[in-house]
């Protein structure tokens, strides 16, 4: 399993991080880990030959707009200190979830670029490790920052409060 999606559903499982760790440790593995894989086996062109790096742009205009909307939903259903919570990893204090998934996404579509570009087997494997590489130590560090030690308010908090939301 790569580290970014191991790192995620563990520190799921043992309870480790915030619910904010929860939503971003899963954005990042799918977005930092997945999506170069997948950008790179469908083509990064439109079936008339274009670029569809600027289709692939207006998705990052789609999920800001939702991003409100997302939020609410995970603090709903999962923890409430989602929506309060500030985000690790942001560069500066305006970084939104929205920015944040942008920014990611687009280092994934220059990760597509140099995969189809790679000159040899060799270099594709270099730029594919680069990938693994980046993603786990995005994962690591989204640990670190969204630890319930650092961030509160802590495991049983959010247990309690799943639990109550179950029954209702």
């Amino acid at each position: 399993m790569p580290e970014a999606w191991r790192l995620a559903f563990e520190s799921a499982d043992e309870r480790e991080v915030a619910g904010i760790g929860d939503m971003l440790l899963g954005m990042n593995a799918h977005i930092s880990r997945d999506l170069p894989f997948a950008l790179a086996g469908a083509g990064l062109e439109t079936p008339k030959g274009g670029s569809g790096e600027p289709d692939f742009n207006r998705v990052n205009s789609l999920l800001a707009s939702v991003q409100g909307p997302m939020i609410r939903e995970e603090a709903r259903r999962f923890d409430p200190t989602i929506a309060s919570s500030t985000l690790p990893l942001a560069r500066g204090a305006s970084s939104s979830v929205g920015q944040v998934i942008a920014r990611w996404r687009t280092e994934a579509w220059k990760n597509a670029e140099r995969l189809i570009a790679a000159s040899s087997a060799d270099a594709r494997s270099r730029i594919e490790q680069e990938i693994e590489t980046a993603a786990a130590g995005r994962a690591r560090m989204l640990v670190a920052l969204s630890s319930n030690l650092v961030v509160g308010p802590g495991a049983e908090s959010r247990l309690s409060y799943c639990q109550e939301r179950r029954k209702g």
